[in-house]
Protein backbone atom coordinates (compact mmCIF):
# COMPACT_ATOMS: atom_id res chain seq x y z
CA UNK A 1 0.00 0.00 0.00
CA UNK A 2 1.25 3.14 -0.60
CA UNK A 3 3.67 2.22 -3.45
CA UNK A 4 2.87 2.96 -6.72
CA UNK A 5 2.88 0.11 -8.96
CA UNK A 6 2.66 -0.27 -12.90
CA UNK A 7 0.68 -2.79 -15.04
CA UNK A 8 0.92 -3.10 -19.02
CA UNK A 9 -2.54 -3.88 -20.43
CA UNK A 10 -3.54 -4.15 -23.90
CA UNK A 11 -6.78 -2.54 -24.62
CA UNK A 12 -8.87 -2.97 -28.13
CA UNK A 13 -9.71 0.48 -28.99
CA UNK A 14 -13.10 0.18 -31.55
CA UNK A 15 -13.39 2.66 -34.25
CA UNK A 16 -16.09 4.87 -32.76
CA UNK A 17 -13.71 4.91 -29.30
CA UNK A 18 -10.77 7.43 -28.76
CA UNK A 19 -6.98 6.57 -28.96
CA UNK A 20 -6.20 6.79 -25.28
CA UNK A 21 -4.06 9.61 -24.56
CA UNK A 22 -0.68 10.18 -22.11
CA UNK A 23 -1.54 11.10 -18.20
CA UNK A 24 -5.40 10.17 -18.62
CA UNK A 25 -7.05 8.56 -15.55
CA UNK A 26 -8.20 4.81 -16.27
CA UNK A 27 -10.77 3.20 -13.92
CA UNK A 28 -10.94 -0.69 -14.43
CA UNK A 29 -14.62 -2.10 -13.16
CA UNK A 30 -15.37 -5.55 -12.03
CA UNK A 31 -18.91 -6.82 -12.39
CA UNK A 32 -19.51 -2.65 -11.69
CA UNK A 33 -17.47 -1.98 -8.54
CA UNK A 34 -14.03 -0.10 -9.08
CA UNK A 35 -11.22 -2.38 -8.75
CA UNK A 36 -8.36 -0.31 -9.66
CA UNK A 37 -7.59 3.48 -10.65
CA UNK A 38 -4.95 4.71 -12.19
CA UNK A 39 -2.87 6.98 -14.84
CA UNK A 40 -1.12 6.10 -18.03
CA UNK A 41 2.07 6.66 -18.25
CA UNK A 42 2.94 5.41 -21.97
CA UNK A 43 1.17 3.97 -24.83
CA UNK A 44 2.31 1.32 -27.65
CA UNK A 45 0.46 1.50 -30.62
CA UNK A 46 0.04 -1.03 -33.07
CA UNK A 47 2.42 -1.07 -35.84
CA UNK A 48 0.21 -0.36 -38.66
CA UNK A 49 1.64 -2.02 -42.33
CA UNK A 50 -1.72 -2.51 -44.30
CA UNK A 51 -4.59 -0.92 -42.42
CA UNK A 52 -6.37 -4.42 -41.10
CA UNK A 53 -4.42 -4.53 -38.32
CA UNK A 54 -6.12 -5.19 -35.02
CA UNK A 55 -6.51 -1.38 -33.20
CA UNK A 56 -4.43 -3.12 -29.98
CA UNK A 57 -2.62 -0.73 -27.78
CA UNK A 58 -0.45 -1.63 -24.85
CA UNK A 59 -0.56 0.96 -22.08
CA UNK A 60 1.79 1.25 -19.03
CA UNK A 61 -0.85 2.15 -16.97
CA UNK A 62 0.75 3.51 -12.76
CA UNK A 63 -1.50 3.31 -9.67
CA UNK A 64 -3.32 6.39 -8.24
CA UNK A 65 -0.61 7.29 -5.85
CA UNK A 66 1.92 8.25 -8.69
CA UNK A 67 -0.35 11.75 -8.24
CA UNK A 68 0.77 12.00 -4.84
CA UNK A 69 4.88 11.98 -7.04
CA UNK A 70 3.74 14.93 -9.62
CA UNK A 71 2.40 17.53 -6.34
CA UNK A 72 5.05 19.43 -4.63
CA UNK A 73 3.96 21.15 -0.79
CA UNK A 74 4.57 23.97 0.97
CA UNK A 75 4.14 23.96 4.52
CA UNK A 76 5.12 24.29 8.07
CA UNK A 77 2.93 23.12 11.14
CA UNK A 78 3.67 23.89 14.77
CA UNK A 79 2.62 22.02 18.02
CA UNK A 80 0.10 19.61 16.44
CA UNK A 81 -0.26 15.69 15.61
CA UNK A 82 0.77 13.84 12.53
CA UNK A 83 -3.26 12.89 12.21
CA UNK A 84 -3.88 17.09 11.95
CA UNK A 85 -0.59 17.19 9.33
CA UNK A 86 -1.92 14.31 7.02
CA UNK A 87 -6.04 15.87 7.39
CA UNK A 88 -4.49 19.30 6.11
CA UNK A 89 -2.64 17.75 3.25
CA UNK A 90 -5.59 16.00 2.29
CA UNK A 91 -7.75 19.28 2.11
CA UNK A 92 -4.84 21.18 0.45
CA UNK A 93 -3.56 18.91 -2.00
CA UNK A 94 -5.26 15.79 -2.57
CA UNK A 95 -8.80 16.61 -2.66
CA UNK A 96 -7.82 18.66 -5.17
CA UNK A 97 -7.20 16.23 -7.50
CA UNK A 98 -10.45 14.65 -7.41
CA UNK A 99 -9.70 12.20 -4.48
CA UNK A 100 -12.03 11.83 -1.60
CA UNK A 101 -11.23 11.06 1.99
CA UNK A 102 -11.80 7.49 3.50
CA UNK A 103 -10.39 8.03 6.56
CA UNK A 104 -7.56 8.87 8.54
CA UNK A 105 -6.59 6.90 11.56
CA UNK A 106 -6.12 9.34 15.01
CA UNK A 107 -2.45 9.29 15.52
CA UNK A 108 -0.55 9.97 19.01
CA UNK A 109 2.41 11.52 17.63
CA UNK A 110 2.71 15.19 18.74
CA UNK A 111 4.98 17.62 16.87
CA UNK A 112 6.38 20.50 17.78
CA UNK A 113 7.12 21.16 14.59
CA UNK A 114 7.18 19.85 10.98
CA UNK A 115 8.79 21.75 8.02
CA UNK A 116 7.60 20.88 4.59
CA UNK A 117 8.99 23.77 1.86
CA UNK A 118 8.79 22.60 -1.66
CA UNK A 119 8.53 18.83 -0.60
CA UNK A 120 7.14 16.64 -2.40
CA UNK A 121 4.13 15.30 -1.20
CA UNK A 122 4.04 11.27 -1.58
CA UNK A 123 7.69 11.76 -0.01
CA UNK A 124 5.92 14.18 2.67
CA UNK A 125 3.37 11.18 3.34
CA UNK A 126 5.56 8.22 3.36
CA UNK A 127 7.66 10.25 5.94
CA UNK A 128 4.48 10.77 8.31
CA UNK A 129 3.36 7.42 7.75
CA UNK A 130 6.53 5.49 8.83
CA UNK A 131 7.03 7.61 11.41
CA UNK A 132 3.86 6.40 13.21
CA UNK A 133 3.49 2.97 12.12
CA UNK A 134 0.86 3.92 9.41
CA UNK A 135 0.13 3.72 5.83
CA UNK A 136 -1.15 5.21 3.24
CA UNK A 137 -2.74 4.66 -0.18
CA UNK A 138 -5.59 5.64 -2.55
CA UNK A 139 -8.75 2.64 -3.40
CA UNK A 140 -9.71 1.98 -6.58
CA UNK A 141 -13.01 4.06 -5.56
CA UNK A 142 -10.66 6.99 -5.64
CA UNK A 143 -10.47 7.59 -1.63
CA UNK A 144 -7.65 8.65 0.60
CA UNK A 145 -6.48 6.92 3.40
CA UNK A 146 -4.13 6.99 5.57
CA UNK A 147 -4.21 4.39 8.84
CA UNK A 148 -2.25 2.79 11.28
CA UNK A 149 -1.34 -0.64 10.69
CA UNK A 150 -3.31 -1.45 14.27
CA UNK A 151 -6.44 0.03 12.65
CA UNK A 152 -6.36 -1.92 9.42
CA UNK A 153 -8.75 -5.25 9.46
CA UNK A 154 -6.95 -8.04 10.16
CA UNK A 155 -7.46 -11.59 9.04
CA UNK A 156 -6.58 -15.36 9.39
CA UNK A 157 -4.87 -17.26 6.52
CA UNK A 158 -7.74 -19.27 4.74
CA UNK A 159 -6.63 -23.30 5.14
CA UNK A 160 -5.95 -23.81 1.66
CA UNK A 161 -2.99 -21.53 1.73
CA UNK A 162 -0.15 -23.68 3.26
CA UNK A 163 2.85 -21.07 2.39
CA UNK A 164 4.24 -18.06 1.42
CA UNK A 165 7.01 -16.69 -0.17
CA UNK A 166 8.46 -13.22 0.03
CA UNK A 167 11.66 -12.27 -2.33
CA UNK A 168 13.65 -8.97 -1.92
CA UNK A 169 15.68 -7.68 -4.04
CA UNK A 170 18.89 -4.82 -2.71
CA UNK A 171 20.44 -4.25 -5.90
CA UNK A 172 19.13 -0.49 -6.46
CA UNK A 173 20.13 0.68 -2.99
CA UNK A 174 22.66 3.08 -2.50
CA UNK A 175 24.46 3.84 1.06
Amino acid sequence: TGAISISDIDVIVHASYAVPVAKEAVQILCNGTPFFFGYISTIQSPEFKTGKEVQRYRLEINSAEVILKNRLINEAYTSTYTHNIVQNLFENYIKEEGFTLGSISTTARYREAYNAAYYNLYTALQELADDVGALFYISPDKKFYFMLKSDLVHIDMPAHVTSLKRNENADNMIT
